[in-house]
């Protein structure tokens, strides 16, 4: 008998599984589960605006529009340009696609037009979310567990020099936009790793940071498609506000090496042998049409009837007792079945 719509060990979804949305724009496709208890915030303005131009500034198939808006600015005036374009690109974004949008359909798309309006000020917040296969706590909700799954690290640039930014998870955020997309961001609190030796410190393989400085207070935010999960373990040998980092690689999760792109060209043929100089040996294949059943090369073997009796009957035993365990095992599984006790299951996360 099959049952429809029952988890089993074999259907079971893995513990850590995570859903992949759909969609044109990369922002609109990460990879993710929120889970746990969700509370609607209204978020300020200044918060709203801060992660509407990350998402914005984060967003491939945005790029082409902000160098379109920063050559309008350019022909205003050269001075402060890219302050002035995070300060004004959402909303010159915002009518530049509504205009492109009521005098040419086919050119903006459905996710491009929502994107360009802005989340809604009401978001949802999360305790927990699964990224890649991986999970993620807030720092709120690893207080009261042993485990740590708070950490997180992000490449990125700081004076135009690449680095790795370690921080704490604070809040797990989901902003909604129009015509049903959503975005996952994870505001996060960063310890400065800016370089100087009182900040981070690099042992060979082991980076040791300190937890006492932060920095980019007023730039929280980052796609939770863009973190690694890191572990901080107390330093031992630089003192009480040193952690060590870990970094390591996650299950079902693996880094493929890219290959090497080998440059063909037509003018190569390739050398192959049409002809073979080794020996040929014939092979003589008769066909027979009727192919007889009897041996002439050998002696016959004359096979006792009552030897073929004790054969069946011994193979005629050995179903009875298949049989036998079968009824056996059927009638515990009813008596198993008739005092099954009922546990509740921990909340695992």
């Amino acid at each position: 008998m099959y049952l429809e719509g029952i988890e089993t060990h074999f259907n079971k979804e893995e513990r850590n599984f995570d859903v992949e949305v759909d969609g044109e724009l990369s922002v609109f496709s990460q990879k993710l589960r929120p889970f746990g208890a969700t509370k609607y915030v209204e978020l300020s303005k200044n918060e709203q605006d801060k992660a509407h131009w990350y998402i914005l500034n984060n967003c491939e198939e945005v790029e082409r529009f902000q160098e379109e808006h920063r050559e309008v600015l350019k022909r205003e005036s050269p001075l402060h340009l890219e302050e002035r374009h995070k300060d004004q690109f959402s909303q010159w974004f915002k009518q530049h696609i509504t205009h492109l949008k009521y005098h040419n359909q086919k050119e903006v798309t459905d996710e491009i037009y929502a994107l360009a309006c802005g989340p809604h000020i009401i978001v949802k917040k999360y305790p927990g979310c699964i990224v890649n296969g991986v999970r993620f706590h807030t720092k709120e909700r690893d207080s009261h567990r042993t485990t740590q799954n708070s950490g997180v690290m992000v490449e990125g640039y700081h004076d135009n020099k690449a680095i790795k930014f370690y921080g704490i998870v604070t809040e797990i955020i989901e902003l909604d936009y129009v015509k049903d997309k959503r975005v996952v961001l994870f505001k996060a609190q960063w310890f400065n790793s800016g370089g100087n030796k009182s900040t981070i410190q690099v042992d060979g393989k082991i980076t040791s940071i300190t937890i006492s400085r932060t920095w980019y207070e007023d730039d929280p935010f980052v796609l939770a498609s863009q973190t690694k999960q890191v572990f901080y373990m107390d330093d031992v040998k630089l003192g009480k506000n040193w952690r060590i980092v870990q970094e390591f690689q996650h299950r079902h999760v693996f880094d493929t090496l890219e290959s090497d792109v080998v440059d063909i060209r037509d003018d190569h043929e390739v050398y192959q042998e049409d002809e073979h100089s080794g020996p040929v040996i014939p092979i003589q294949v008769e066909v027979d049409e009727l192919t007889p059943l009897d041996r002439n090369d050998i002696a016959p073997e004359v096979v006792e009837t009552e030897a073929i009796q004790d054969f069946e009957n011994d193979f005629d035993d050995m179903e009875d007792n298949d049989e036998e365990e079968d009824d056996t095992l059927i009638n515990y599984c009813d008596i198993v079945g008739e005092h099954e006790i009922i546990e509740d299951d921990s909340d695992l996360d």
